[in-house]
């Protein structure tokens, strides 16, 4: 990329001065003669005091060249500006000049294609394609204006842009910042929710395809991490709670009808009548096994004559069965050590005759041995189930308070997953499954995730600590309990109405956060427990306009003073700086 200023008004500060000046003179602004230091103190009252329209009288014409079809596609949506681009119709595009994103690496694809191919070889082959049928429509007598069609937008183009200084500040302001979020939105990832401050370079995102509305796994390639002081976009809904910069994008549509889902600036959001934000995605595919591997396990055995070493083999179970005891397990289940004895037991309401009878059947098929029901206690039956593999897979997901989803279930198919949420609602959800209760802060985060998986949405609310009476009269307090809201079907909530609207204009004074994602620029966020498809912060564009900022600094530093990022961005590399494409 490369990036030149081929023009700007002479004296440019001094005319936008002068201009300033005769606001407030009754003498023409051809006759006001300024030095240095009036200069610099009006143009300074001018930007800080929002009088930007004497700003328009300074001229700057760039030339930009090396860039992508698809960064001029985000450019030209700035509309007070002047462009010129490369015409495909009438020059001749013989020469494979293409631009390869900085994701177009040497990673084997596998999954897709029968043979072992390369992300490069792949992308350059469709490249060598594409130009050898545009060559061949040329040959044949198709004009370059049609045969153009056939050309990627990986095409490298040039482009003359005419901008006024003042729509350079806003051009400065949209696309060299970052567009982030505060400090207390988490972001999904392979790891589970996280805070954005926490995030790595190896983290894997959940990205929604929008085109398909499919989650995709995306990497990162570069993360924001800022002081912010200014304005910011509060979304305050029921369902969905954002604070970002105004700059951000969001994944919206403006028409309950036609729901056209697309990312667009919080500032512009503001300004329609309607807006909907969406939830949830297609439910997310993944392995099918028909069997899951229960580990061998080796106790010590011993009896009043000798001590010794008995391995119980592993064994294969049914995936449906004990995926469903598995949630049960979650919600009611605990594993209790007696002696040699190794017991997974469950607890169900001693009135609930169906229910018990189900669990029975369902501890029968994930094991040779046969539950026992121990007599009713606080009106609740315990089903003893003694089975040493069961109890050693079981133990380490954590007791109460503790209590986790295990890792390998996010690989699983939804059709899969789907048991497994029943079996977790079946003991802790309520009579109409809108709501699952947890006392487990992190049950709750997984289980907002596994809905997320199974093409529903939920909201984690925290429940405070509640005291009781406990028989000799005092007052014990309980713990902290979450509420995990979950959406069937409202899973694209309107936030904006002309009755209601969930905008609203912050200040803030903090840490700001992002990641560049290596695809469809999309993220699943939370704050305050209420997740949502959101955007990240793009950085092809922003390459060429922090070169524009400092072009314009050097000739105008006065009115650019301010201009442009006051950032710290982390995850850059020297020769990769900010995953710039490589041409």
């Amino acid at each position: 990329m490369k990036v030149e200023l081929m023009s700007c008004t002479p004296c440019a500060e001094e005319l936008c001065a002068m201009a300033a000046n005769g606001c407030y003179s009754n003498k023409p602004s051809c006759d006001i003669v300024l030095n240095k230091d009036k200069i610099i103190k009006i143009l300074k009252n001018a930007v800080s005091s929002g009088h930007l329209s004497v700003l328009e009288h300074a001229v700057f014409t760039f030339s930009v060249s090396g860039v992508s079809r698809s960064l001029t596609h985000q450019l030209v949506r700035h509309r007070l500006a002047s462009f010129s681009q490369m015409s495909q119709r009438y020059v001749n595009m013989d020469d494979a000049s293409y631009i390869t994103p900085h994701t177009i690496d040497d990673t084997v694809c596998v999954k897709d294609f029968d043979t072992n191919i390369s992300r490069m070889d792949l992308f350059e082959d469709a490249m060598t394609t594409a130009w050898c049928t545009y060559n061949s429509l040329i040959k044949s007598g198709v004009p370059e204006e049609d045969a153009r069609y056939v050309l990627p937008n990986a095409c490298t183009t040039n482009i003359t842009i005419t901008m006024n200084a003042r729509e350079l500040l806003h051009f400065f302001e949209l696309r060299c910042c970052n567009r982030c979020y505060d400090s207390a939105t988490e972001v999904l990832t392979k790891r589970g929710w996280i805070k954005f401050k926490d995030v790595n370079m190896n983290d894997e995102f959940y990205s929604l395809n929008p085109d398909t509305h499919n989650c995709e796994f995306a990497g990162v390639r570069c993360i924001i991490d800022e002081e912010y002081t200014g304005n910011m976009v509060m979304v305050d809904a029921q369902s969905v709670d954002l604070l970002i910069t105004p700059n951000h994008k969001n994944y919206v549509s403006y028409s309950y009808d036609n729901k056209k889902f697309h990312l667009d600036s919080a500032e512009n959001s503001m300004n329609h009548k309607m807006v909907l934000m969406k939830k949830n995605c297609v439910p997310i595919p993944g392995q099918t096994p028909d069997y899951i591997l229960l580990p061998s396990v080796v106790r010590e055995k011993n009896n009043q004559y000798a001590t010794w070493q008995y391995e119980y083999p592993e064994r294969n179970v049914d995936a449906i069965p004990l995926l469903r005891l598995l949630g049960m397990y979650l919600a009611n289940g605990c594993c209790i050590q007696a002696g040699q004895h190794y017991n997974v037991c469950l607890s169900i309401n001693a009135k609930d005759e169906d229910k018990i009878e189900f669990y029975k059947k369902v501890m029968e098929q994930v094991s040779d041995h046969k539950p026992q029901v121990i007599k009713p206690y606080k009106g609740a039956v315990t089903l003893k189930l003694h089975d040493s593999n069961l109890f050693m897979w079981l133990k380490p997901l954590g007791h109460a308070k503790e209590k986790r989803i295990p890792d390998f279930i996010w690989d699983l198919d939804h059709t899969l997953l789907v048991e497994l949420f029943d079996g977790m609602c079946d003991g802790d959800a309520n009579q109409s499954r809108t709501a699952y209760y947890t006392s487990s802060k992190e049950m709750a985060d997984d289980m907002q995730r596994l809905l997320l998986h199974i093409g529903m949405s939920g909201k984690v609310t925290e429940i405070p600590p509640r005291s009781h009476k406990i028989p000799d009269g005092r007052m014990i307090k309980g713990g902290e309990s979450y509420q995990v809201s979950i959406n069937r079907s409202k899973n694209e909530p309107i936030i904006k109405t002309a009755k209601r609207n969930a905008f609203s204009n912050v200040l803030y004074d903090g840490r700001i956060h992002c990641v560049e994602l290596d695809k469809n620029h999309t993220l699943y966020v939370r704050r305050h427990g209420k997740a949502v498809w959101s955007g990240n912060s793009q950085l092809e564009i922003r390459e060429m306009a922090d070169k524009m900022l400092v072009l314009c600094k050097e000739r105008c530093p006065i009115i650019f003073e301010n201009a442009g990022p006051k950032c710290r961005t982390t995850g850059c590399t020297e020769a990769n700086p900010c995953g710039n494409p490589r041409v």
